[in-house]
């Protein structure tokens, strides 16, 4: 899915015959002439060592076997990665560049080669409240997330389709009283409490620990924010929902976050919380397929509490948008000291 989604949104994109998309149906050049590199290359090392850089959409298991390899064949290209493999190595850095823009240009300057694109939930909530940490207005959040069927990959949407399906197939009564297929379903109609397996810490999914940790990795050790989370599935295709709980640092009035949240970065869109534009544009279906990261229903609760409700498509700035501006500053980079020597 991501790998489509990356062809279908970058279709254009022109790189230098060293630059391959790697993604779950093989090689794709994004570009030029003739680097000769076929799907059957995909996983010899060897055949890709010629690339300047990697954009890797094929998943954990492929970047341990592949990376691995490729570096100790002494490879020094950029490996760009959607999955989240590299994301808590001490050699690589994750990307959510409107957030972490220079501490990414910081690794970048110290040589670091290994990039990863961040946890989809955790990159569209900062993406969200950016404007709120990075001005010191929060100092802990509580995140109540509804993600869409495309984060589990595949299979679960999949299920979902099949599961939809059923259900309209029924005649009313009995979907309310049986579901689909005569049982519960298990993606359509539902609400997966809990999303990935059991973490070492005792009713905490992995999921939830996962945003922990990535949110104050992407922060820095400067930042002492603090992330906590409960996470859920719901039968959406592409977009994650989330109420969040924010605890502020100092007073601040509903039009001093509501700036702060708006200013902060043009891929954020703050919608008014009256009904109107709320129904218009903060759900997943006005929000699917765009890179904007929708905010509402902004309340402030006292002077040092707010909740707000956000919705971004995981597709893009969840998976494919971060990775993708990562390999054209890659190759920016490359073509810039190229004219230079």
């Amino acid at each position: 899915m991501v790998g489509s989604e990356l062809a279908r949104r970058h279709a254009s994109l022109v790189l230098d015959a060293g630059a391959v998309a790697l993604t779950s149906s093989g090689c794709r050049r994004i570009a030029t002439p003739a680097f000769p590199v076929t799907t059957r290359h995909s996983r010899n090392a060897r055949a890709l060592l010629r690339c300047k850089a990697l954009l890797v959409l094929q998943g954990g298991v492929y970047t341990r076997s592949v990376a691995m390899q490729l570096r100790c064949l002494n490879w020094a290209g950029h490996w760009i990665d959607a999955s989240s493999e590299l994301r808590h190595r001490h050699n690589a850095a994750i990307l959510v560049d409107p957030i972490n823009d220079r501490s990414i240009m910081d690794a970048h300057c110290r040589g670091v080669l290994s990039y990863a694109g961040g946890n989809c939930t955790v990159s569209l909530l900062l993406l969200a409240i950016g404007g709120l940490v990075c001005y010191g207005l929060t100092s802990c959040m509580f995140a109540t997330t509804m993600q869409a069927a495309s984060g589990a990959g595949a299979p679960c949407l999949a299920t979902l389709a099949m599961e939809m399906r059923a259900a309209a197939a029924l005649p009313l009564h009995a979907m309310v009283c049986g579901g689909a297929s005569g049982s519960r379903c298990t993606v359509a109609c539902s609400v997966t409490p809990w999303v990935d397996i059991e973490s070492r810490a005792p009713g905490v999914s992995r999921e939830e620990q996962k945003g922990a940790t990535e949110a104050a990795k992407i922060l820095g050790r400067e930042s002492s924010v603090r992330l906590s989370s409960l996470c859920t599935r719901v039968g959406v295709v592409r977009c994650h929902s989330q109420s969040l709980f924010v605890a502020l640092r100092r007073k601040a009035t509903l039009g001093g976050l509501a700036d702060a949240i708006q200013s902060h970065s043009r891929w954020v869109l703050l919608v008014r919380n009256s009904r109107q534009p709320t129904m218009a544009a903060l759900t997943p279906a006005a929000a699917s397929g765009s890179r904007a990261v929708v905010v509402g229903r902004l309340r402030a609760h006292g002077v040092r509490q707010a909740t707000l409700f956000t919705v971004g498509d995981q597709l893009l700035w969840g998976a494919v948008t971060p990775v993708a501006r990562m390999l054209l500053r890659t190759l920016r980079t490359h073509y810039r000291n190229a004219g230079q020597g």
